[in-house]
């Protein structure tokens, strides 16, 4: 399966349960460089408001996967799929952590109530912020 949007990433059948699951949940897809799916492993399990991911094992598990691209996800039970800040930093160190191994993170999708937003959009509309201030 070819990833070209982020509702063919919500399609994903590991992706669908999560959806409503009362915890959150991590998941990894890797990809190879067209964007076809490599794996599909789910990396965490936590509590109800936060789920603990290793920048280093989501690495591994690209290099693991010779996955040339890597998409995260995870829920946010209570339905407001809005990023933390905690999600914010973690996929900023992600995002540049990746890059020393040329692996690209397209994106860390923080799913809702049917809706979603991007942790990888926000850091990098801080970062475009940041660098304004400058």
């Amino acid at each position: 399966m070819q990833i070209t949007t982020a509702k063919d990433v919500l399609n994903i059948k590991d992706v669908q349960t999560i959806r409503n699951a009362i915890r959150e949940h991590l998941i990894f897809i890797g990809l190879d460089r067209k964007n076809n799916i490599r794996d599909v492993s789910l990396m965490g399990i936590g509590s109800s408001c936060n789920v603990l991911f290793d920048t280093k094992e989501i690495l591994r598990n690209a290099l693991f996967t010779a996955s040339e691209k890597v998409i995260l996800v995870h829920n946010h039970p209570s339905g407001n799929p809005e990023p933390s800040k905690r999600d914010i930093e973690i996929t900023g160190q992600l995002y540049n952590a990746a890059q020393i191994f040329e692996i690209q993170l397209l994106d860390h999708i923080v799913i809702g109530n049917n809706v979603f937003d991007s942790a990888l959009e926000k850091y990098k509309e801080l970062e475009e912020k940041q660098k304004k201030k400058e």
